[in-house]
C-alpha cells in the first residue's frame, strides 16, 4: 500500500510538466502592425504542436529579445485542458520606424548623422536599415535589409551594401602619429543567420572595391563566421546573464594578393540588485594578421580610435544605474573599470587601465537602440576618449 501511494505522489507533479497538444494560440495587445505569422514565427511554435508550462519562460523571452514589443506588456500564459491547451499571448507592439539625427564627436571633430530604420517591415518583422555619417575626414553610408524567420524557420537571410570614405590617422597610446592615408571601401554583401536558441552562427560573404593613397583599386572578398551562445534573460530595464560570442574574418585583397584575418571574442555574465541595479564582468580578445591598413580598433571604451593593435585583451567590470523612467523612455548611467593589454601597430606590448562612464537614453515605445554618450580614461597614458553613437550596424 505505501509503495502505492509514494507511486502516485510521484506521478502527480509530472503531469504538470508532460508535453501537451497546443490546440490554438491567441494573440491580443495593441498589435496594429504586426502580424500574426510574424509572432508564430519569432516563438517557433503553431497549433499542433506539442508544448510543456517549462516553455513559458522560453517563449516570454523570445518576445522579448525580439525588441518588437514594449517589455512590461508581454505576457504569456497556457490554458490546459487535458492533454491539450491554448497558449495565450498579451502584447503591445513598439512604434518600429524611427529617424534619428545625430552629432558625434570623436577623434577631435564633429561629426553628423542620420539614419532611417525599419525593425518591423510591413509587419512581417523584417528589418531596414539605411543613413550614413559625415565629418571632414570621414564619410560613410548604406543600407541593409534582413529577412527574418524565412518560411517560418528559424533562419535569416540579409543584404547590405556600404560605402565607407576616410582619412585614417594611426596613432600610438599617447596619441602621437604612426601612420596616416586615405581609404576607400565599396562593398556589397549576403550574411544568413541560423537561430538555434541558445545557440546562433551568422555567416556573411562580401566582394567589392578597396582602396588607399598607395595603392591601385583592387577588387577583394571578405568571409566572416559569427558564433554566439546567449544564456541571458531580458528584464524590465536591463538583461542578466551569460552570454558568449566569437568571430572569425577572413580576407582576401585580389589585386596585391594579400591576406589578413581576425578572430575576437566577447565573453560576459551580468546581475541584477532589485530591478534599477544591474552589475557585469565582461572578458574581451581580438587577435589579427595582416597589414596595418585592415587593422581594426581595439574596441575599448579608453582607448582612442585611433589606435590599432595585432593583439589585445581587456577584463571590464560594470556597474548600471536606472538613473530615472517615463511611460515613453528611461535612462542609465553605466559606470566601468578596464584593464588590459594590447601589442602591435600603436604598442609595443603595453597595459591600459582606467575607469569609464556615461549616459544612455533607451525608448520603451520605439524599436531603436539606446542613445549613448561615453567616456573613457587610460590611467597609465592619462589619455581619454569620448564618444557618442547609436549602436547601428550596416
Amino acid at each position: 500500500m505505501l509503495k502505492k501511494i509514494i507511486f502516485f505522489l510521484l506521478i502527480i507533479p509530472c503531469t504538470g510538466l508532460s508535453a501537451l497538444t497546443l490546440e490554438s494560440i491567441q494573440i491580443e495587445g495593441n498589435l496594429k502592425k504586426t502580424e500574426r505569422e510574424t509572432i508564430l514565427n519569432i516563438i517557433q511554435y503553431k497549433e499542433g504542436d506539442e508544448i510543456s508550462p517549462m516553455k513559458l519562460d522560453k517563449i516570454e523571452q523570445r518576445l522579448l529579445k525580439s525588441e518588437l514589443f514594449t517589455n512590461e506588456t508581454v505576457s504569456v500564459t497556457l490554458d490546459i485542458k487535458d492533454k491539450e491547451a491554448d497558449l495565450l499571448i498579451y502584447a503591445d507592439e513598439r512604434f518600429s520606424f524611427i529617424i534619428i539625427p545625430l552629432v558625434g564627436y570623436a577623434n577631435n571633430e564633429f561629426s553628423g548623422s542620420i539614419y532611417l530604420y525599419e525593425m518591423n517591415f510591413l509587419g512581417s518583422g523584417n528589418e531596414l536599415l539605411a543613413g550614413g555619417t559625415y565629418s571632414k575626414s570621414y564619410q560613410s553610408g548604406g543600407i541593409r535589409f534582413t529577412n527574418k524567420y524565412i518560411g517560418g524557420s528559424p533562419f535569416d537571410l540579409g543584404a547590405r551594401i556600404f560605402y565607407d570614405n576616410q582619412e585614417v590617422t594611426i596613432t600610438d597610446l599617447k596619441g602621437r602619429d604612426i601612420e596616416s592615408f586615405d581609404k576607400m571601401i565599396m562593398e556589397g554583401g549576403l550574411f544568413s543567420t541560423w537561430d538555434a536558441d541558445p545557440f546562433w552562427v551568422t555567416v556573411g560573404v562580401n566582394g567589392g572595391v578597396y582602396s588607399n593613397a598607395d595603392r591601385k583599386n583592387n577588387g577583394g572578398i571578405r568571409t566572416s563566421i559569427d558564433l554566439g551562445l546567449d544564456l541571458t534573460t531580458q528584464e524590465e530595464f536591463f538583461r542578466k546573464g551569460f552570454d558568449l560570442r566569437g568571430t572569425y574574418n577572413f580576407g582576401l585583397d585580389i589585386g596585391n594578393t594579400d591576406l589578413f584575418y581576425l578572430v575576437s571574442s566577447d565573453t560576459s555574465w551580468s546581475g541584477l540588485w532589485g530591478r534599477r541595479i544591474q552589475y557585469s564582468l565582461q572578458g574581451k580578445s581580438q587577435f589579427y594578421r595582416g597589414d596595418i591598413i585592415n587593422a581594426p580598433s581595439p574596441g575599448s571604451l579608453i582607448l582612442a580610435e585611433t589606435i590599432r593593435a595585432e593583439e589585445v585583451y581587456e577584463l571590464v567590470a560594470g556597474i548600471d544605474f536606472l538613473l530615472f523612467k517615463t511611460r515613453g523612455l528611461y535612462m542609465t548611467l553605466p559606470l566601468t573599470y578596464s584593464a588590459g593589454y594590447l601589442n602591435g601597430f600603436s604598442s609595443e606590448g603595453d597595459l591600459f587601465y582606467g575607469p569609464g562612464f556615461g549616459l544612455s537614453l533607451n525608448f520603451r515605445k520605439a524599436a531603436a537602440p539606446p542613445l549613448t554618450v561615453q567616456c573613457g580614461f587610460n590611467q597609465n597614458e592619462n589619455t581619454y576618449r569620448i564618444s557618442i553613437y547609436s549602436a547601428f550596424n550596416f
